[in-house]
């Protein structure tokens, strides 16, 4: 759904680029350029609406291991990409037939990555097709009613702000821009040489598309934190624009010395700052932050004065911008770094939706260290339920005799599955089976799954000026905000968790000898 959604956006900010190119009568319908870039991404992406068809036609697209699935995905999605596809290259006639292997090719790229992508290579043919171009819109149909996530509708705003402000702050800048140069001087603008108004189309293009993916997946029902690139794409475009309009082409030497003192400074300031606000300390520390806090803070407006008076406010201006655009870069570097490495297993980052605890690990080493001293390796048969199916399966792909059963929330255990001599089970299953099972082996409890905690989810405009004059909540956003810190929640217990068991077997007489005996290389669990 991300490719249709993706192209359905740029193919509709292209469509009222020419519709705007149109009314100015800057372009008729038939030369329109944007209209050949909307009419080229409507048949990139016509065979994804198959699912619509086969929702019309009274099927679930999302079903795709239905007996026929993959014909009716087959069926649809080649007769709208066919039909797509022929009315395209109706338009590429005459004067504009050029047009015609720039469009079959693009047509082809496009398809001939995703097809064998979908299908596994061709291994996975008629689910692959049936799952790829009818399913996964038909899926993301689906969600709208379920909500998957359960997230706002500001969702995004709130991940752009924590994890992309640059981008989502100067992405609005870039779109005004283009719009007022568009609309006031662009005509001039073009006559003086600084920029044509094609390329003032272009830049609104890319806000139009911004726009459209800041409306569509907000608007859908499910809301996720990894759609979001697919928000910053356009919007780091639009930024981009702004700066090539906004800043200086170079800088020589001096300017990039005093431009990067500048960055660190402000950044440092910013940071203590947070730290004097939003972080308890013992006085000392706290007068060491602030006294800290007044040196960055001086370095700063000092070197800012001394340009100013030396080659005017204009330049300080300049480079006092530059500073803080600077800080800003060096602020987010810090996020994502901090998310990736610091934070990697932690359910403090809202960008993740679901993390791994850290209990996983040591839970499965215990699994190897038993599936060697009774299998001599990892030959050991474990059975796996549902509930841990996720993120168990792919942990557990180098034990050859691994396999997953059904047992949804309040279900008795296959009997079957009860005996196998490792079994890992969600809390569901657990609850059933722990009478039976702790008696008779070893069980080792843990958390699998934690998610970050999400308040702001009952937030409402009319909160938002009491959050605002309240200094505790204050505390609180400027603590999360800048060291994902939540005053008063301790990361154990976690209070949303899912948790999971490990039954293993008792070992046998001799069995560390055995494993002594020189277990088999195998990958270690990433």
């Amino acid at each position: 759904e991300v490719a249709f959604l993706t192209g359905a956006g740029f193919g509709a900010a292209c469509l009222l680029a020419a519709a705007g190119e149109i009314a100015s009568r800057a372009a008729t319908w038939r030369d329109s350029r944007w209209l050949d870039l909307a009419v080229i991404q409507a048949a990139l992406v016509a065979p994804y609406l198959s699912a619509v068809a086969i929702l019309a036609a009274g099927a679930d697209p999302s079903r795709f291991d239905a007996p026929d699935a993959a014909g009716r995905a087959a069926l649809w999605g080649g007769l709208l990409g066919a039909a797509a596809l022929a009315l395209a290259l109706l338009r590429c006639r005459g004067s504009r037939s050029a047009l015609a292997r720039p469009l079959l090719g693009a047509f082809a790229l496009f398809w001939g990555i995703l097809l064998p992508l979908y299908t596994s290579l061709g291994t996975n043919l008629g689910r692959g097709l049936a799952s790829g171009v009818a399913g996964s819109l038909g899926y993301w149909l689906a969600q709208h009613g379920v909500e998957r996530g359960g997230q706002p509708a500001f969702f995004y705003v709130l991940l752009m702000a924590l994890y992309e402000p640059l981008v989502w702050a100067l992405s609005v800048a870039g779109g005004v821009l283009a719009w007022r140069r568009l609309r006031g001087r662009g005509s001039a603008a073009a006559a003086a040489g600084e920029e044509s108004a094609e390329s003032l189309r272009c830049a609104l293009l890319v806000t139009l598309w911004c726009g459209a993916a800041w409306f569509g997946y907000s608007l859908a029902g499910e809301r996720m934190p990894w759609l979001l690139v697919h928000i910053v794409v356009p919007s780091a475009l639009v930024a981009g624009w702004w700066i090539e309009r906004r800043l200086p082409a170079a800088l020589d030497a001096l300017e990039r010395r005093r431009v990067a003192a500048l960055a660190i400074a402000a950044a440092a300031a910013l940071l203590l700052a947070a730290g004097l606000v939003g972080r308890d300390a013992a006085p000392a520390a706290e007068l060491v932050r602030a006294v800290l806090l007044a040196g960055a803070t001086g370095f700063a407006l000092t070197l800012v004065a001394r340009i100013a008076l030396r080659e005017g406010r204009a330049v300080a201006r300049r480079m006092a911008l530059l500073g803080l655009l600077g800080a800003a870069l060096l602020l987010g570097a810090r996020t994502a770094l901090v998310a990736c490495f610091a934070h990697s297993e932690l359910a403090v980052e809202t960008l993740v939706y679901a993390h791994g605890t850290p209990a996983v690990k040591p839970a499965l080493a215990e699994l190897e260290r038993s599936s060697r001293q009774l299998a001599g390796g990892l030959d050991l048969e474990v059975a796996y339920d549902f509930e841990t199916s996720w993120p168990l399966a792919w942990y557990l792909r180098h034990y050859p005799r691994a396999r997953g059963f059904v047992a949804g929330a309040g279900a008795e255990p296959d009997v079957r599955a009860l005996e196998a001599p490792a079994l890992l089970l969600g809390d569901a299953a657990d609850r059933a089976a722990r009478p039976a099972l702790e008696t008779a082996r070893p069980r080792l409890a843990f958390d699998i799954l934690w998610w970050p905690v999400d308040a702001y989810r009952s937030w409402t405009l009319d909160d938002l000026p009491r959050l605002a004059g309240d200094p505790a909540s204050l505390r609180r956003a400027v603590a999360f905000y800048f060291f994902r810190e939540l005053p008063g929640i301790p990361l154990e217990p976690w209070p949303l968790r899912k948790g999971a068991a490990l039954y293993l077997p008792r070992p046998e007489p001799g069995a560390d000898a055995r494993a002594a005996a020189g277990p088999e290389p195998t990958p270690a669990i990433p």
